[in-house]
């Protein structure tokens, strides 16, 4: 991408255990340095803001370097999400 953001593969275990591929935009800080740019919905313990280096020999495929400060909280369900099942303050 022309701003300097690029995307990359990391690999998501689903509950099942079944690995899946999600791409993340990213900031490239180093030769193999990431900044996460957004939270990804699959991959679990990353948030924005996050730095990681890719590590192909780990089973979600990048090593946690420095946590950015933010925290990404994602909800699933077998059944149907909606407005009425999330408590309101």
């Amino acid at each position: 991408m022309p701003d300097g953001r690029l995307t990359v593969n990391l690999t998501a275990i689903l509950h099942d255990g079944r690995a899946v591929p999600e791409n993340v935009l990213v900031q490239q800080i180093g030769s193999n340095r990431f900044r996460l740019l957004c939270s990804p919905g699959l991959v679990l313990g990353l948030a924005a803001g996050d730095e990681f280096e890719l590590a192909p020999d780990d089973p979600q495929g990048y090593r946690l370097v420095k946590r950015g400060g933010e925290m990404s909280v994602c909800k699933s369900s077998s059944g149907q999400i909606g407005w009425s099942n999330v408590a309101r303050r």
